[in-house]
């Protein structure tokens, strides 16, 4: 079979789209293999390599063997931007260029916005099997560019491999180049804009607990913080990913919103106390509640938490 070095230098990560199950990469591919029947004598014409570029490269390309490899994953045709392809004088062949494609991924958001996901960049021959094509990597020329763009998102480990696969629609095993690289959303921006401010509005309805029994303002105060988080819900639900699964911000929107009708449970069973007369089991009410609304609300966060595996 023939040998084949394949490099793969990644310089952008312009997009990870949640709701196509997709990302966007720019990167650099190189590929060194060596064909004796493309060998010349340097000494005869005068040249210690031959270059071809751009357009030239592609007819070349076109004359001769190639590993006709293709990314097993993409999702849509992908766009050369450059394009070289050296001649050594021994036969061996050095093809380089630079690949814009978006690529299929498995998206896991149920934790979002602490998420992580796993990106694999797949590659593999599309004519030429394992025992007539064999990759190998090409370790020097496998990584990130040094200023690797990935908002809002940040690289936590990379790692690539070669293996032999076999899909139900080939024959034969081909060689397959799989990259996989391990991403971090940078969950800090909506701790601030989202959770905080949550937070805030249900600690904000348990005001009234330390309100007169027979204040006219305690509904008042817990219905405008619902509204509040109605209103928030809707003006967020644009940010969150669009996917069938529950999210851990959806629950814990959702344990914010029990938590806000139990506090309109409350002022009721307050308001049918004062009403019969009882004041001293009404204020007794609001003291237990001063402190059982905010275990149930830390208990229900962290319970959450570790049902979604965060952290």
């Amino acid at each position: 079979p023939v040998d084949v070095d394949l490099g793969l230098h990644m310089e952008y990560l312009n997009s990870i789209s949640e709701a196509d199950h997709a990302f966007t990469l720019e990167a650099f591919v190189e590929l060194i293999w060596c064909d004796p029947r493309l060998a010349y004598d340097p000494a005869a014409t005068g040249e210690t390599r031959r270059i071809y570029l751009e357009d030239v490269a592609v007819r070349k390309i076109g004359e001769i063997w190639w590993p006709d490899l293709y990314f097993v994953n993409q999702a849509g045709p992908p766009v050369i931007e450059r394009q070289e392809l050296i001649i050594f004088p021994d036969g061996t062949v050095v093809h380089e260029e630079r690949v814009r494609v978006t690529l299929k991924a498995r998206l896991d958001l149920t934790k979002f916005p602490f998420d992580r996901q796993k990106l694999e960049i797949e590659i593999e021959s599309f004519a030429w099997p394992s025992h007539e094509m064999v990759l190998h990597l090409d370790t020097d020329k496998i990584g990130l560019a040094t200023v690797f763009n990935t908002p809002p998102w940040q690289v936590v480990s990379h790692h690539a491999e070669i293996r032999n696969m076999r899909e139900i629609r080939d024959r034969d095993e081909f060689s397959e180049f799989v990259m996989e690289v391990e991403t971090a959303r940078i969950s800090m921006p909506f701790v601030y804009r989202l959770l905080i401010p949550l937070i805030l509005v249900v600690m904000a309805s348990w005001s009234v607990f330390w309100l007169r029994p027979t204040s006219t303002g305690r509904f008042g105060v817990t219905f405008t913080a619902i509204l509040t988080v109605v209103a928030f819900n809707f003006i967020i639900t644009r940010k969150l990913p669009s996917v069938p699964e529950l999210t851990y911000l959806e629950a814990l929107f959702g344990i914010s919103f029990i938590l806000l009708l139990l506090v309109v449970v409350e002022n009721t069973i307050i308001d049918r106390l004062t009403g019969a007369g009882r004041m001293e089991d009404a204020h007794r009410t609001d003291r237990i509640s001063r402190v059982l609304f905010p275990l149930i609300y830390v208990a229900g966060i962290a319970g959450v938490t570790v049902a979604f595996g965060i952290f």
